[in-house]
């Protein structure tokens, strides 16, 4: 039976996402400040998706004031909707983000900045657009392990964006992520609308969020153990 649930949720999604999007291109388009309308939709769309999906999000901490370069660990394709759904703004990935099915194509109408990891020239232009975002004085969401890492505790974090933080004096905000059951991870090669049918088919999917303090840094290695001890440390109070 939840296979079937799971099954109705996705065709759900991808319905109100395809028509979100439609929606969203003709408004941002035709909008004076796109930056808002953008940040608009894709918030709405987050929170609608995250409805449909009956996930329940426990939030601890406070939003951000000023524009912030978010730093969460990465367990699944729902962190994206969860970030959004509270902080939206742009958002570094990796390319083949772009190619999920209804995630791709929603954050098409957000401010989305992909990267090629295999590729130096690809990783020099995102960092030169994630400092073209912070000058801005927007915020920007990024996963620094690079890929999902199944926890308990975070993986090894990339140095870049800490460095265009330093660079910029731009403040990292710390994001931790719980997934209450730790099948809802979706790590390694399996396949997204395989783990998909298995994980959300649930009466609900229960997740622990936490926005700490936005840390300001002169020196990007002090930064990474800062951060990441920082996000470590609650995901352990949040595994108790």
């Amino acid at each position: 039976m939840k296979y079937l649930i799971a099954f109705f949720r996705f065709i759900l999604l991808a319905f109100f996402t395809t028509f979100w999007w439609i929606l969203g291109m003709i408004c941002f388009y035709l909008s004076r400040n796109r930056l808002k309308t953008s940040e608009r939709m894709v918030k709405q769309w987050a929170k609608t998706a995250l409805k449909l999906l009956s996930v329940k999000i426990d939030f601890y901490g406070e939003l951000p004031l000023v524009p912030v370069i978010v730093m969460a660990n990465h367990r699944s394709y729902l962190d994206v909707m969860l970030i959004l759904s509270m902080h939206p703004a742009a958002i570094v990935g990796k390319k083949e983000l772009s190619r999920w099915p209804v995630i791709g194509q929603a954050v098409e109408v957000a401010r989305m900045i992909l990267v090629d990891r295999s590729n130096a020239k690809s990783l020099m232009h995102t960092m030169a657009l994630i400092g073209k975002e912070v000058k801005n004085g927007n915020s920007v969401i990024v996963f620094p392990e690079g890929t999902t890492y199944p926890g308990p505790l975070t993986g090894n974090f990339k140095g870049g964006t800490f460095a265009v933080a330093v660079q910029h004096q731009v403040p990292v905000l710390p994001c931790a992520i719980h997934l209450t059951d730790v099948n809802d991870a979706w790590i390694g090669e399996d396949p997204f609308l395989f783990h998909f049918l298995r994980q959300m088919g649930k009466r609900k999917t229960q997740v622990k969020m936490w926005f700490g303090e936005p840390v300001l840094a002169k020196d990007a290695h002090q930064l990474i153990d800062r951060i990441k001890n920082t996000i470590d440390q609650k995901l352990n109070e949040f595994a108790l």
